[in-house]
């Protein structure tokens, strides 16, 4: 008889028990790694999406691919416009996507794209420079769209606001027809708010 039998069965408990207690502490420790490299990398492909999103605006324009008024003079495009501007591409021989859109799969049905972690959203001028939105399928089952033609001539903003503030990204990114990035950290809020995040907290035009 091995007398020595519940020593040992004790030490392996122990041992499991140890190493159960080292992998907690490695998830508690490697958790905010994580995410922090979450967002650090879902806040640089905001910055390149809102550099598409622009690039896109100019040829939406140049192009003249909207001209409500019939004045010759293009207007800039809502989401729901640009998405269109960039059908994916079909390899020919299996068609198949070839080369993935940049806006491929996402979904703009409430005229908010939503891309690695950040959600953004388009806004026009009214004919008082009021920002305005496009939604594609409203409640009332059509399109709503009170832009003014001519002051969409000129301008367009765009916002990329988290996903998740604090887990899919925290700061809040801005940009318009100058082609300048502005960013606000939002870690003590803004202006007293809450910080941007999700579909209840949308940044104002």
């Amino acid at each position: 008889r091995d007398v020595f039998y519940p020593f040992r069965k004790g030490a392996v408990f122990i041992e499991a028990g140890m190493l159960a207690v080292v992998s907690l502490l490695i998830g508690f420790v490697g958790a905010p790694i994580w995410v922090e490299h979450t967002i650090e990398k879902n806040e640089r492909s905001a910055i390149a999406m809102l550099k598409r999103i622009a690039a896109d605006e100019i040829c939406f324009k140049e192009n003249r691919l909207s001209d409500v008024n019939s004045n010759r003079v293009g207007e800039y495009g809502f989401l729901s416009d640009l998405i269109r501007l960039r059908p994916v591409q079909l390899d020919p021989v299996t068609q198949e996507s070839a080369e993935q859109s940049i806006y491929c799969g996402v979904d703009c049905r409430d005229g908010i794209l939503t891309c690695s972690g950040y959600h953004f959203l388009v806004y026009l001028p009214d004919a008082k420079g009021r920002g305005t939105v496009f939604v594609p399928e409203s409640a009332m089952g059509r399109p709503i769209d009170t832009s003014d033609a001519t002051a969409g001539e000129s301008a367009w903003c765009c916002y990329a606001w988290p996903e998740g503030y604090g887990m899919t990204g925290e700061r809040t990114f801005f940009i318009n027809q100058t082609g300048e990035i502005h960013a606000t950290d939002q870690k003590e809020g803004v202006a007293g708010r809450a910080p941007y995040s999700a579909k209840d907290r949308i940044p104002d035009p």
